[in-house]
């Protein structure tokens, strides 16, 4: 009998250390991507700090911009609920089952505990267009919900406005639904520089197709005589261009495909396409509801975050 428990202790002591070497080899596999987690809310929160900073600041002088924050995804809920202890989850009292290395290790008195504490798990995490990734943004508003898609396309520009030096951030405002009210907001700045919003905001079809040929003809230009065979990205180019450093070019667009044309919808798909290289941004507030005609389809791309 004696022989019989102590057999019986070894295994169980073989056993809790297998557990804890897989535990272990886990919880570092994890660690990295929460401590990937935590490093871009900091990366973001020292890039973007909140609008009070930025008003009592001075204007930034970084000519780049590496991506542009969206906003932040709670996490923090189905984290714990992942990493949390199985007697956290109720499944603790369970006689029987055996807890998960995922979520918690024996603490040798035969109660789970988790592997990590609860200020080692980020509570969100940031979403942001990258610009080696995204052209640009297409957001699809339930009905009632246009308002708070425009407010977010308000802060990507505000933020690439105010997150690069004076200049370097162009703008082109698109608005056949609201002729114009849902970007009012940025002409004033019209008093201070004119061709930072391109003088106006564009409402109908004949303007709107001729600016969206100006932007393309330009990325043209930008990928043939910039940066052509020798350089990879804008950002590339201008760091040899000095003064002549192309500017980012951003371009909201709210209700689409009104005010669409045939021709207009070719000069979208080529920035698009060109944005990554070019500096362009695309950004495009469309109703869900809302129908895009057959010929032209909504510019679903790999490039453009949904």
């Amino acid at each position: 009998d004696h022989t019989l428990h102590q057999q019986r202790e070894d295994n169980a002591r073989r056993r809790h250390e297998e557990l804890r070497r897989v535990t272990d080899r886990m919880r570092d596999g994890v660690k990295v991507g929460l401590d990937r987690i935590a490093a871009a809310n900091q990366s973001v929160a020292h890039r973007f700090p909140d609008w009070e900073s930025v008003a009592e600041s001075q204007q930034s002088e970084l000519a780049n911009i590496d991506f542009v924050p969206l906003g932040h995804l709670k996490i923090s809920d189905f984290l714990c609920k992942t990493l949390a202890s199985d007697h956290a989850n109720g499944s603790g009292d369970v006689p029987g089952k055996q807890a998960s290395p995922a979520s918690a290790i024996s603490n040798g008195s035969g109660q789970a505990t988790p592997i990590f504490r609860p200020d080692e798990i980020p509570s969100e995490m940031p979403i942001a267009l990258h610009r080696r990734l995204h052209s640009g943004l297409i957001i699809h508003a339930a009905s009632g919900q246009t308002d708070r898609a425009v407010e977010l396309v308000h802060q990507v520009l505000w933020r690439m406005l105010s997150g690069t030096s004076g200049g370097r951030t162009k703008l082109t405002l698109i608005d056949p639904i609201g002729r114009g009210q849902n970007f009012t907001s940025f002409m004033s700045l019209t008093d201070h520089d004119p061709t930072l919003v391109s003088h106006r905001v564009w409402t109908t079809e004949n303007q709107i197709e001729t600016r969206l040929g100006e932007i393309a003809q330009h990325a043209e230009d930008v990928l043939q005589a910039s940066l052509r065979d020798q350089f990879q990205r804008v950002e590339d180019y201008n760091q040899l261009a000095g003064s002549m450093a192309e500017p980012y070019q951003a371009v909201a667009a709210v209700g689409m495909p009104e005010g669409l044309t045939r021709g207009g919808y070719k000069h979208l798909k080529a920035l698009i396409e060109s944005g990554v290289r070019c500096g362009v941004f695309v950004l495009i507030v469309c109703n869900e509801n809302q129908t895009w005609p057959s010929d032209l389809p909504m510019p679903h791309d790999s490039r453009m975050l949904e």
